[in-house]
């Protein structure tokens, strides 16, 4: 290959010249290759592969000594070349708050996505965290715009947001991060999903997303484990000579080929990362809509995270999915829909009776004890605390909200759960509030 042939000379004979040579070649190729991809024409995994290894052979990767270091503005000239992932690596470096690890990871990702998707135009980076995955991909296509969602929005976020627009500030309007659980996205066809390292479960809420909204899907699968298994399928891995990771994504990847996904697999190189299978997912015609559950979570309030109120994320590529994105995103927006909400707990003796009080049965009791707030409750605990006296004791998290635009404040939320403390033992005789507020 054209790379390898520059990049092998220049290591047999130790040139600094052939080295200078290795860059320029390698440079040139990428161009090409990355016009060809704009032009909606696909590179193929073997292309991407080499350009990856002209990239690791030219910055001297792997380097398991170096992988966990801070990129900082002194390793700017580490990054000196023209290239695209050049000018990307500068930016994170003048950042200084990621990784260098991730820095190649998040590239080789975003070379698969960018060459597999070609047209897709819009797509949300689901579980973000800094978000450097989604400049990555808009660098890439001069047409896209991206979301970024997770539960909260890390302040390196920030960082980036300010490095990449100092570089390229014609991406302001094609970028959004909005603060809020995977429960609140509203998946469309016309919206890529994608998720890097999404951790155990997360993987299969985001395939129940993608197979819910018929969206083509990008997935790094991380931290398999076999809690997410069935006892038969445990026995399985012990039968078959599977991997733990193998055997959990194979049943993610046949979930997608049940719904009729154009389903296969890619990689990152394993230098990047040992996490490194991705699973593209192509969907059937977009006028087909499978049927499937829509992902919740096991409590009561899966619609409202740690008192964050309810609203949705419509990730469409419509102008008004993009406006309505809009007007809830960024760090501003966060922090007021937090402001209407406060977090208590309660902690309760159970009255008597074989099933303890549900979330519900203390949200119906908090819901009456003041118009202007409303009121959610979950377990805290995943089983009860049995005491030497026999009783058991349950702890439940209530969540007050106010239901205009007021902002819910720490002590109006502490009137209100104190009234609720007085008020259980009555509704429900018995029961006793371990510790009630002053």
């Amino acid at each position: 290959m054209f790379v390898d042939g520059i990049v092998e000379r220049a290591l047999n004979f130790g040139s600094q010249t052939l080295m200078d040579d290795a860059y320029v070649g390698i440079e040139k190729a990428l161009h090409v290759s990355n016009n060809k991809n704009n032009m909606g024409i696909s590179k193929g995994m073997a292309v991407i592969q080499e350009e990856l290894q002209g990239i690791a052979v030219c910055h001297n990767w792997p380097c398991p000594e170096r992988k966990d270091n801070q990129l900082q503005p002194r390793h700017l000239e580490e990054f000196h070349g023209t290239t695209l992932f050049d000018q990307f690596a500068r930016v994170v470096c003048k950042t200084d708050c990621i990784v260098r690890k991730e820095v190649f990871e998040t590239w080789a990702m975003a070379l698969h996505v960018h060459d597999h998707f070609p047209e897709s135009t819009r797509f949300t980076d689901i579980a973000a965290g800094h978000g450097l995955l989604s400049w990555a991909l808009l660098l890439l296509n001069e047409e896209r715009t991206a979301i970024c969602i997770d539960r909260r929005m890390p302040k390196t976020a920030d960082k980036l947001r300010k490095g990449f627009l100092r570089k390229w500030p014609n991406l302001e309007d094609r970028w959004d991060y909005v603060e809020g659980k995977l429960e609140f996205i509203e998946p469309a066809p016309s919206t890529l999903l994608v998720g890097v390292h999404c951790c155990g479960p997360l993987s299969d809420k985001i395939v129940d997303l993608a197979i819910l909204g018929n969206s083509p899907l990008a997935l790094v699968p991380c931290c398999h484990t076999v809690r997410q298994l069935t006892k038969e399928q445990r026995q399985d891995i012990r039968n078959e000579c599977y991997t733990l990771a193998d055997f959990v994504d194979s049943l993610r990847i046949q979930r997608l080929r049940d719904a009729n996904f154009d389903v296969i697999e890619g990689s990152i190189p394993k230098e990047f990362t040992p996490k490194n299978r991705i699973i593209l997912g192509t969907p059937p015609h977009k006028d087909h809509h499978p049927t499937v559950q829509t992902p919740v979570d096991n409590d009561t309030i899966a619609q409202l995270a740690r008192g964050v109120p309810e609203f949705t994320i419509p990730v469409g590529d419509t102008p008004e999915a993009k406006a309505s994105v809009r007007s809830i995103a960024g760090r501003d927006a966060a922090n007021l829909r937090k402001g209407h909400s406060r977090s208590l707990c309660l902690s309760l003796f159970q009255p008597p009776g074989p099933e303890p009080l549900t979330p519900d049965q203390i949200a119906v009791v908090a819901n009456t004890l003041r118009e202007d707030v409303a009121a959610w409750s979950s377990f805290v605990d995943k089983e009860g605390f049995l005491y030497k006296d026999g009783r058991i004791c349950r702890t439940y998290r209530l969540i007050y909200r106010t239901k205009g635009e007021d902002v819910m404040t720490k002590e109006h939320a502490k009137e209100v759960h104190i009234e609720l403390c007085h008020r259980i033992p009555v509704v429900f005789p018995g029961a006793e509030v371990r510790q009630i507020p002053r």
